[in-house]
């Protein structure tokens, strides 16, 4: 793997943003690693972009879709997030 690359594994459906926060991967950065709003949705600061499996998380909700109005699929909030399969991202911290 990589530089910076790590491998986790989470139950199936799991929240995309509590895997991650458990693993201690950077997610937020500056100002919003203490000013998240702790998961539902309502800052827009858990971005994270899908590089592979895609189709492996649930669809895009309708707070993403207005967060991400304009920009590609791929673009995300980790904590609008439910894992189904294999996916490969690139976190925002």
């Amino acid at each position: 793997s990589s530089a910076g690359e790590q491998s986790m594994k989470c139950r199936l459906e799991e929240n995309l943003r509590s895997v991650l926060i458990a693993d201690k991967v950077p997610l937020y950065s500056g100002f919003a690693k203490v000013t998240n709003c702790g998961g539902v949705g309502q800052c827009g600061t858990c971005i994270v972009k899908i590089t592979e499996g895609l189709e492996n998380l649930s669809a895009r909700s309708v707070v993403a879709d207005q967060t991400f109005k304009g920009k590609p699929a791929e673009a995300r909030l980790a904590c609008q997030c439910l894992v189904t399969g294999d996916v490969s991202l690139v976190a925002n911290g």
